[in-house]
């Protein structure tokens, strides 16, 4: 197949899927690839051909044939039919008997496919040490790997209006990821914003000892509990902050493709509730009148709010190996809105233990379970997902993910397929490495800025 090339797709397909099908076409042909878009109304909605290829019939989401007429598919709507040039694209090699890429071979095939999840969910955290060429990598990769929900949680990296001290010097202002975040949403990915509003307040790690507002405006301890790493809810300025910060990313994300969800954190909020003020309150009310009051202004704006498990689950119903931090707080779950869906961190389960997901479900909500970076463990939570017909899976990445690349390749994996495959690391590397550019210098051009740590 020639570098240079047309394709022929059915009319209606947005500026911007057309735009994601060129730059791809252009990626995986090692930047030398030039694509050019026919409508033609001839053809189905949602479908595409490549040099004569004959539409197949739509067995599932999609269906992709390549035989000696040339490459086709189809699929039941726009996402989909990107998800056919995906994984068009996944099978194309160069030919290997030139010197220089001249061309690009790929195998016959049909394909019919549909996911078994349908939240499909991944969740990044963006670091003070995470560039915007890696944040672009580990985007554009989930987008193409055909996660439909990826959550960014800017630890600090984001510069918001809402008050200077919620970001350092060094953060990116909101145009600077614009343009990538419109990129990922443009791939079919629908990108849900995340900022704490209760544990990890410090918007920073609690085992490197920084506090993202505290260490630029100590004036402000007020808002917090007095070890920094809680909210306080009893201050009405913690509220009318978080607010404002709701609103401004509401504002911006809503910028960049509807907003279905935002996700709240919540999670290991150790401190909750110790301070004079609100060690007053029972512990369970106080957290479920606030998220109340939180939801109920996000559904006004059609807004699904997304929080952690672990403080709703009692530890000692729940003990080791669950994630269960819910001792003083368990009680909220009685009182707390059934809109709210409940991502259930379980990071040690390996062995198909339901008990937490079927505890939130009985409880009437929805629940997404939420693995880390162990492959049993994923394979395990997407299983119990399927099995139990939850709403979704929502992978993590956290501070693991430069030692642990492979997760992303089996979360997406593994939430697809209905009998997934175990780790190909070499093919994960290759895909980030063609959709990213080739002309990285040494610091940006694999998953860390070094090979070896001496």
């Amino acid at each position: 197949m020639p570098l240079r090339t047309k394709v022929k797709i059915g009319t209606g397909s947005s500026k911007a899927t057309q735009e994601a099908m060129e730059e791809t076409w252009r990626n995986f042909c090692y930047g030398q690839g030039v694509l050019e878009i026919i409508e033609d109304g001839g053809l189905p909605v949602h479908s595409f051909s490549i040099i004569g290829g004959n539409i197949p019939d739509l067995k599932q989401d999609y269906s992709l044939n390549v035989d000696s007429n040339g490459v086709a598919g189809i699929a039941v709507n726009e996402k989909n039919l990107l998800y056919a040039w995906f994984t068009f694209l996944q099978l194309l090699h160069p030919n290997n008997n030139t010197l220089e890429l001249e061309n690009v071979r790929l195998p016959h095939v049909e394909i019919a496919d549909s996911p078994s999840l349908k939240f499909r969910g991944i969740h990044f955290c963006v670091f003070p040490e995470t560039s915007l060429p890696m944040l672009e990598k580990l985007l554009k990769l989930s987008a193409f790997l055909k996660f439909s929900h990826i959550v960014v949680e800017f630890w600090g990296m984001l510069k918001l209006d809402s008050r200077p001290e919620l970001a350092w010097p060094q953060a990116f202002d909101k145009k600077s990821v614009a343009h990538l975040l419109r990129t990922i949403h443009n791939m079919g990915a629908e990108i849900i914003p995340m900022f704490n509003h209760l544990g990890h307040a410090a918007g920073a790690r609690s085992l490197c000892g920084r506090h993202t507002i505290l260490n630029q405006n100590p004036k402000l301890a007020p808002l917090f509990e007095f070890d920094g790493w809680t909210w306080c809810l009893s201050n009405p300025h913690t509220h009318k902050l978080l607010k404002n910060i709701r609103t401004e990313l509401i504002e911006f994300f809503g910028s960049i493709n509807k907003m279905d969800y935002f996700f709240l954190g919540c999670d290991e909020a150790y401190s909750f509730a110790s301070c004079d003020d609100c060690s007053g309150h029972e512990p369970g009310q106080l957290l479920a009148g606030y998220l109340n009051t939180i939801n109920d202004e996000l559904k006004e704006q059609g807004i699904r709010p997304i929080i952690w498990g672990d403080q709703l689950l009692d530890p000692q119903k729940f003990p080791k190996p669950f994630s269960a931090f819910g001792t003083k707080t368990k009680g909220a779950i009685k009182i707390l809105s059934r809109d709210f869906i409940i991502a259930d961190w379980q990071y040690n389960i390996c062995d198909s233990q339901e008990d937490s997901f079927k505890f939130f479900m009985d409880n009437g909500f929805e629940v997404v379970p939420a693995p880390w970076d162990n492959y049993h463990n994923i394979k395990s939570l997407c299983a119990s997902a399927k099995k139990l017909e939850l709403k979704g899976v929502l992978a993590t990445t956290w501070n693991s993910l430069v030692q642990h690349p492979y997760m992303l390749w089996n979360s997406a994996n593994v939430m697809w397929e209905s009998e997934p495959s175990k780790d190909f690391t070499s093919h994960l590397n290759s895909i980030a490495m063609k959709l990213c550019g080739l002309k990285l210098d040494y610091t940006e051009a694999g998953w860390g800025t070094k090979e070896v740590h001496l």
